[in-house]
Order: C-alpha cells, then sequence, then structure tokens
C-alpha cells in the first residue's frame, strides 16, 4: 500500500515539476508601429497554478486516507492546509472548495464547512453539489425530527436548500420525498402534500 502511494506521489510531482519547466508560450511583437495599450488593470487576474493544485490535492486525498484508514485524527489539520494550498493554486476550482467543505464536515468543524459552501454559492448560485452538501449539514443539524427537537431557523434553512436542489433536479424522486418530509416538520401540509 505504501508503494502505491509511492508511486501516485511521484507521477503528480513529476507532472508537478514538467508543469512549471514548459516553456510560456511565444508572444509574437506587433507589426504595426502602434503603441502598447499602456493601461493594465489594477487587480491582473491571479495566475492559476494546476500542478501545484493537484499535487497539493493529491497530499490532502492522502491525508484524509491516512485519517479514515489508521484513524489519525491529527493529519486532518495537514489535509485542511494542504487543501487550502491548493485552492491558492487555483481559486477557480469549485471541487476543491467543495472536497475542503466536505472534509470540515467530517472533522465536524460545520461552521467552516457552512462558510465554504456558501462561498461557493457566491461565486455560483447553480452549484448542486454545495446545495446538497449545506442541505445535508441542515438536516444534520436538525437532529431527531421525529422528536421534534428542530430548530426552526435551521428548518427554515434546510427547507430553503432542498428546494433549491429540487429546482436544479427537478427529476429527482428522493429529493422531493425529502422536501415533503421537511414541510411536514414544519407543519406546511399543503406544501408537503403538493
Amino acid at each position: 500500500m505504501k508503494s502505491t502511494y509511492f508511486a501516485v506521489l511521484t507521477l503528480f510531482i513529476a507532472m508537478s515539476m514538467a508543469a512549471q519547466q514548459a516553456p510560456a508560450p511565444s508572444t509574437s511583437a506587433p507589426t504595426n508601429s502602434e503603441p502598447a495599450p499602456a493601461a493594465k488593470p489594477a487587480n491582473p487576474p491571479r495566475k492559476v497554478d494546476r500542478a501545484a493544485a493537484y499535487y497539493h490535492y493529491t497530499m490532502a486525498h492522502l491525508y484524509e486516507e491516512q485519517v479514515a484508514m489508521y484513524g489519525r485524527s491529527e493529519l486532518v489539520t495537514k489535509a485542511i492546509d494542504e487543501y487550502r494550498q491548493a485552492i491558492e493554486a487555483d481559486p477557480t476550482s469549485e471541487y476543491l472548495t467543495s472536497a475542503l467543505a466536505e472534509l470540515y464536515t467530517r472533522a465536524g468543524r460545520i461552521r467552516d464547512a457552512v462558510l465554504e459552501a456558501q462561498d461557493i454559492l457566491k461565486r455560483d448560485p447553480n452549484n448542486l453539489e454545495a446545495h446538497k452538501l449545506l442541505g445535508r449539514i441542515y438536516l444534520k443539524s436538525l437532529g431527531d425530527v421525529q422528536a421534534g427537537n428542530a430548530s426552526d431557523s435551521v428548518l427554515k434553512l434546510a427547507i430553503e436548500q432542498w428546494e433549491e436542489i429540487v429546482k436544479l433536479e427537478p427529476d429527482s424522486v428522493d429529493d422531493r420525498l425529502l422536501l415533503g418530509r421537511l414541510y411536514k416538520v414544519n407543519n406546511d401540509l399543503r406544501k408537503a402534500e403538493d
């Protein structure tokens, strides 16, 4: 098993090094004598370094595997740090942010998971996976809905997320049934029946 991890790690390090050594595409000089535009944007877009992002994602995933397989909970912090570095290398990747939010959820850091998922939804309000992640978090936070221990505010947040999920994935029977159950817990029987 260690040899598999070593092989994967070596492969990604080699890919990272190759991507960093690749020659930059040549730019041709303008053929006419017009001056180049002098104005540059105040905040140029950050350069995406996918090789570094893949490397840090791989390291984070390896740490996550060790946490799951061997119960080494001290590696959760290392996995989070690696995800952060991967996101820094590729801030446009919603997959990396979602993976970090999932890790926060598994580690019991619910507030951090909610913030990460909300960050994804700020950039892409129609991101189905982020809505599902928030919906699952709110469902877990509800506790035992049969016993009536559900907080009204958390219940409303869960309903909002599952309404969005049903809008984005209208053919999912499971999502509709879950939304109906949430309406029932909220004593909105008309919507639950629909």
